[in-house]
């Protein structure tokens, strides 16, 4: 069954790849789940910034999920059947294919609106009789 983990009261999505990636997951085969291009974008160039060692794409629908890419993040809103260790929710909104990773990370920022949606997804989640571990950044 999938481990979910819901990481919340980030400033930022990048503040919590940061806190997550180099840490606990840098050689994952690992999908950041984003459903919105400008977001994909940031966060490619965060990672390819960040002092640790991130190659990853930008997983866009002209790409099949049969290919194999030979980075180990790929961001975009698309299930890819080579990545099944990882995937990691920033898009503030349900990743419906969660439940093909062995893990499964959301992170949430500190806005009421982003906590709101969490709160749904978590209970959904619950629902279905998964274990969920909730971790305040802020501490």
């Amino acid at each position: 069954m999938t481990q979910i983990e819901f990481i919340y009261n980030l400033d930022s999505y990048k503040e919590g790849l940061a806190l997550i990636l180099d840490k606990r997951y840098k050689n994952q085969r690992t999908i950041i789940f984003c459903d919105n291009t400008e977001t994909s974008h940031e966060l490619s160039d965060s990672l390819w910034m960040n002092p640790g060692f991130f190659p990853n794409i930008i997983w866009s629908e002209k790409l099949s999920s049969d290919v194999q890419p030979s980075e180990n993040f790929l961001i975009g809103s698309q299930f890819n059947k080579y990545f099944d260790e990882l995937v990691i929710n920033v898009s503030g909104q349900e990743c419906s294919f969660f439940s093909r990773y062995e893990k499964s990370i959301e992170l949430v920022l500190k806005s009421d609106n982003e906590k709101a949606s969490a709160r749904e997804r978590l209970k959904k989640i619950r629902e279905c009789g998964y274990e969920v571990k909730l971790t305040d950044a802020a501490n």
